[in-house]
Formats: C-alpha cells, sequence, structure tokens
C-alpha cells in the first residue's frame, strides 16, 4: 500500500494578512516529485473568498489574543485561514503516515504550531516535516516546535531518507489548490546581495530553469483553470534572453488564456522598452516595480540594485508599452530610512505617475541589516521580525500612520490621473492622458508645483517664423501643444484633425500640424497640437522621443535616453 501524505498549509497569525497570489508553491513541488509513490492529500487553510478580477482575496479572520511580545504594538492580531475545525475533522476522519507542512514568514509560526499540536493529537504516528522560509531561516527554533524533520534549504536528501522514497521528476502537484491562480518560478535565487535580503542565503547561486519545463507547468495550470500566474521569481528579468523572453514566446505559441503578474518586485535595470512591450503583449498584467528608496546613498549602502533613471525609464518603457498596473514598493521602517526620506520616495515614484505600496521592513537573521536590528529588538525570537511590530516600534504608530495616509492620497490622486494644484485649474485637458495638471498659474506660482518641469523651447514653422516659449514638461502626454497666439505667430496650418481624452475621460478633437522645435538638449521637427484660446505650452512624449530625451521626475530635469538599437 502507498503510504499517505498530508499536504497543510497554515493558517497565519499576524496583524494583516491578504492573498496576494499567495500558494504553497515549494511544497507542491515536492509533492509532485513524491505523487508517483504516495497517496497524498491536501489541506489548504488560506482559501480567499471572494476574489478581484486579478485572483487576489480576503481571507476568513477571527481576533486573537496578543502574544506577550506585541502588548506594545496598538493593532488588532488575527488568525487568517479556514477554521480550526474543518482541519481537525479531517484528521479525525482519515489516517496519515506523514505530513508535510508548508512555512512561510518566519513570524508567522504560531500557525505552524497549531498545525502541529492538532496533528500530534490526531495523527500520533505521521512523521511530520516542515519546509519553506521560516524552516529555512530559523531551523533552531523550528526543531523546537517538535517536528520529525526540517529541512533547511532546497537539499531534498533527508526527506527522501526520512520517507525511504525516490523521487520521479514531474510538475507541481496542484490538484485542489489552483481555485483561477497558479504560480511559478522561472529562475532560482537572485544574483544581487542586498543587505535586507534572505535569498542568497537560502538559494546560493543564480539559475534558470528550463523553458519546457515551466511552459509545462503553466500549461497545466491553464487546463485545470488557472485564469492568473504569478511569478515567484526573484530576479525575473536577470538575463532575460535566456529566461523571461523565450518563456513567453513559448507561452504565445501554446496560446494560453492566462494574465501573469509580478509580485516579487521587478528589478527596473533589465526592464529594457522591447522587454516592456513583450511582456505587455504576452499578458504580463501586473507589474511591481522594487524601487525600496529614492535615496542613491541608501542604495549604494544596500546593493546598489538599481538607480533612479534606470527606474524611471523603465516606468516610461512600460507606460509607452501600453501597461495599466505600475506600482512602486518602497520600504518603510528601515535602520538607515528615516520618515522623511520615504516621503520623498513616495512623491518620487507618484511623479512617475505609477502606485505606491509600502512595504514595512522585517528583519532578517543572518542579514546585515537583520542584525543591526538587535538594538531594537530579540533577533532569536521569530516573532520579534514581524513587520508592522518593528515598523511601529522603529518608527511609531502615529508615523506609521501618517505615511500610510500619505500613500492612500497619492495613490486616489493617481487614480484620478490628476495632480494637486495650489489653485483650481481653469482647465484639465491632460494631452493627453499625463499625470501633470495644465493649468493657469503665475511664475512664482510653478516653482511651488509638485512634479512640475518647464523648459524653455523655440518653434519654427515652414515660413522661417520663430517664437520662444515655456514649455511644461508632461512625458504622460502624447504630443506637444502649442498656445493659439504661438501657432498663428508661426504660422502653422491644420494638417488632421484628431481626437484625444481629457483626464477626466472627456473625448476633444483638436487639429494637428508640424514645426521645427529647438531645446537646449536638441531640436527635431515633430507633431504639435494646435491649441485654442486657454490652452497653454506642453512639451509631451513624441516631442520628447523624437529628441531622444527622459523626464527624470526626482531631478526634475531632462537626460538623455537610454537608446536601444535592437
Amino acid at each position: 500500500m502507498r503510504p499517505a501524505v498530508l499536504l497543510v498549509n497554515p493558517p497565519i497569525y499576524d496583524f494583516t494578512a491578504y492573498d496576494f497570489w499567495l500558494r504553497p508553491y515549494g511544497m507542491l513541488r515536492v509533492a509532485g516529485r513524491l505523487q508517483h509513490a504516495c497517496a497524498i492529500t491536501g489541506f489548504d487553510f488560506l482559501v480567499s473568498e471572494p476574489r478581484d478580477d486579478c485572483g487576489r482575496g480576503r481571507y476568513q479572520e477571527e481576533s486573537v489574543a496578543r502574544p506577550g511580545q506585541f502588548k506594545d504594538i496598538p493593532r488588532r492580531y488575527r488568525r487568517f485561514g479556514r477554521p480550526r475545525e474543518e482541519f481537525r475533522r479531517l484528521l479525525q476522519e482519515s489516517r496519515f503516515d506523514a505530513a508535510l507542512v508548508q512555512t512561510g514568514m518566519t513570524y508567522w509560526y504560531p500557525g505552524v504550531r497549531e498545525v502541529l499540536d492538532d496533528l500530534r493529537e490526531l495523527q500520533p504516528q505521521a512523521t511530520t516535516v516542515l519546509g519553506g522560509t521560516y524552516a529555512a531561516l530559523c531551523p533552531d527554533h523550528a526543531r523546537s516546535l517538535g517536528p520529525d524533520l526540517v529541512i533547511e534549504g532546497p537539499d531534498l536528501e533527508p526527506l527522501r531518507q526520512l520517507l525511504t522514497i525516490e523521487f520521479a521528476e514531474s510538475l507541481p502537484l496542484w490538484d485542489g489548490f489552483v481555485r483561477g491562480v497558479g504560480v511559478i518560478k522561472l529562475t532560482e535565487g537572485c544574483p544581487f546581495h542586498c543587505t535586507y535580503c534572505s535569498v542568497p542565503f537560502v538559494y546560493p547561486e543564480f539559475k534558470l530553469r528550463p523553458t519546457e519545463e515551466c511552459v509545462g507547468e503553466v500549461t497545466r495550470l491553464a487546463r485545470l483553470g488557472a485564469r492568473h500566474v504569478a511569478f515567484y521569481d526573484d530576479a525575473l528579468l536577470f538575463r532575460a534572453s535566456e529566461g523571461i523572453i523565450p518563456f513567453l514566446e513559448a507561452v504565445g505559441r501554446e496560446r494560453l488564456d492566462l494574465s501573469f503578474h509580478t509580485p516579487n518586485a521587478l528589478n527596473a535595470r533589465f526592464l529594457t522598452p522591447e522587454l516592456a512591450r513583450q511582456m505587455v503583449e504576452s499578458g504580463v498584467r501586473s507589474f511591481f516595480l522594487g524601487l525600496e528608496s529614492a535615496s542613491s546613498e541608501w542604495h549604494a549602502a544596500t546593493g546598489g540594485k538599481v538607480r533612479l533613471q534606470e527606474f524611471a525609464e523603465a516606468v516610461a518603457g512600460l507606460k509607452k508599452a501600453g501597461a495599466r498596473s505600475i506600482t512602486a514598493y518602497i520600504i518603510a521602517g528601515h535602520p538607515d530610512s528615516e520618515p522623511a526620506k520615504v516621503e520623498e520616495s513616495m512623491r518620487f515614484a507618484h511623479e512617475l505617475g505609477v502606485q505606491i505600496m509600502l512595504a514595512e521592513f522585517a528583519p532578517i537573521p543572518g542579514t546585515p541589516d537583520g542584525e543591526r536590528c538587535r538594538e531594537w529588538i530579540d533577533i532569536g525570537e521569530p516573532l520579534s521580525h514581524n513587520k508592522t511590530a518593528f515598523a511601529i516600534r522603529r518608527l511609531g504608530a502615529d508615523r506609521i500612520n501618517q505615511l500610510k495616509s500619505l500613500c492612500r492620497e497619492l495613490n486616489s490622486a493617481s487614480r484620478l490621473q490628476t495632480w494637486h494644484c495650489p489653485r483650481k485649474p481653469a482647465r484639465l485637458p491632460q494631452y493627453f492622458g499625463g499625470n501633470s495638471v495644465w493649468c493657469k498659474n503665475t511664475e512664482g506660482e510653478r516653482s511651488r508645483l509638485m512634479g512640475v518641469v518647464f523648459v524653455e523651447g523655440t518653434v519654427t514653422g515652414f515660413s522661417g517664423d520663430q517664437a520662444t516659449l515655456q514649455f511644461l514638461v508632461d512625458s504622460g502626454a502624447t504630443y506637444t501643444l502649442l498656445p493659439q497666439p504661438v501657432w498663428q505667430a508661426i504660422r502653422l496650418t491644420p494638417k488632421r484633425l484628431v481626437r484625444f481624452t481629457l483626464a477626466d475621460g472627456t473625448i476633444v478633437e483638436r487639429h494637428v500640424s508640424e514645426c521645427h522645435i529647438a531645446l537646449p538638449h536638441g531640436d527635431g521637427h515633430t507633431p504639435v497640437i494646435l491649441g485654442e484660446p486657454g490652452d497653454e505650452a506642453l512639451l509631451g512624449a513624441v516631442t520628447l522621443e523624437i529628441l531622444g530625451l527622459v523626464l527624470n521626475p526626482f531631478t526634475r530635469t531632462l537626460h538623455p535616453m537610454r537608446m536601444m538599437l535592437a
């Protein structure tokens, strides 16, 4: 008789939790290699309902007593997941020879302890095995919970010896765990060594998985009903020509009806305009970029993963490719990041026109930044790694609340696709889809407008007539706009009529012509909108691209664009 193996994805004990495409991928990959020799049953505590149109959702929850370590944290502590009684009922009705328990964040171990306690009481004969993040980062603490085996890394030989089963190469065992969402990794590890990240400890070297193997995984996910697939890679875009690009090309040939998501933070350094285009066209629906901070000094001290100019160019490339959902992760509570820097970082991301997600810093044992946190916490107690608790202790509850409030305000403004203006604007004709308010202001007011950049330029008509004026730079606007007195002075005539969308969704029509434009950074011919009375001058994305320029909204200056030949 084949041994009966139970797979368990435990409940979460925390202040907050949300189904952000959370699936026990590591455990399912191991189970796939065991299924030829075992009878496998799965129990997933983390089933969310209802889910949004991207496959994310809320878990069942109940308030529970806060552990003593959190007595100073003014937040409600909760248990997330299916009721405990459902799991106990399964244990009472079945018999298992072994139980594989997935672990997640180190400070979620109370849910693991709950599962082990029930297994010991109701399935005392079952061999219990812990694997995953908590097991790898805190193996001694994990062993203190009493399992028979703690898997500390990718080496599965101890598990093979314990179960006396030979592993077979196979796809992950997704049966019963899909529920419309799957996850995948095209790579293992990360070539970077950021001082706050644990990946190099768990995966010492970066590896690419075979493309055909990965395509087989997502093909099976689609057949099991998945409509959304999240990449779990820590360096998805590294060596893209060998990994993500051939994968997307192969998925396209299979004609799979899937939307892809990137919750593990893409490295903007590798997100070229061509790769952005290919990802959007291949069904990547949401882009999460790892900004972490808009401080160059912070990046230099923590690993130098990305430069701000690279980040700005990546966002511009995604927007040009048609990406609709772009989010920047920003860390709050890091030992070297004060609240003012966090606020600057949020404003930088907002000025690029992307959504912001505050990621509260969680100190990880063994990492340089985690070890530096010993002055605030007992790093040996995994509960002290809790991101909510640490950020509050580091910055204070009131300051954290202020940062979160600002984040919500900026995100709300971005969703409305308008900027706050000190005075009510005369008009908001964002030509067209940009993130700057176009309004009438005095010169003194211009300097106080957040994210607004002006540049002087000279335009020349085909008659040779010239005019010099100040342009508001709006890289989100499509075409450059000339006010009516200017285009009439250089004797431009309409060439075609084009429909445009305003910030509020209103459709308007404007005549378009062409002229020569000269900026301090270069000159060339460009299409221009012929403004109507009350319209002010805008410098749009098409003109910027013609001149090979990109806007860095953090320094509020124009720079040469990184040009791609192929």
